[in-house]
């Protein structure tokens, strides 16, 4: 099948959807779990205070760090980035 330019911002697209879907859903977790609203945090400092106040395990921290490091950091501040399937 031949690839059109469309199909990468396509797939681009979606990843940056994904990006707000997961910040939505941290800030949603956390208040849901500490009591708290996340009005003026970003997601990295949710992130921490998991850590920080044992709210999460261990294991689900480390998924926390792996989307972090190998996904959203690159797309969300690199707007030139194109992804493919």
């Amino acid at each position: 099948m031949e690839k059109k330019e469309d199909d990468y911002r396509l797939f681009t697209d979606a990843i940056h959807r994904l990006n707000q879907a997961y910040e939505g859903s941290l800030k949603e977790a956390y208040q849901m779990l500490t009591g708290n609203k996340p009005d003026k945090m970003s997601p990295h400092e949710i992130e921490q205070s998991f850590q920080k106040d044992l709210i999460l395990k261990e294991r689900v921290l480390t998924f926390f760090e792996n989307y972090r490091r190998d996904w959203r950091n690159t797309s969300t501040h690199d707007y030139k980035l194109c992804f493919s399937e």
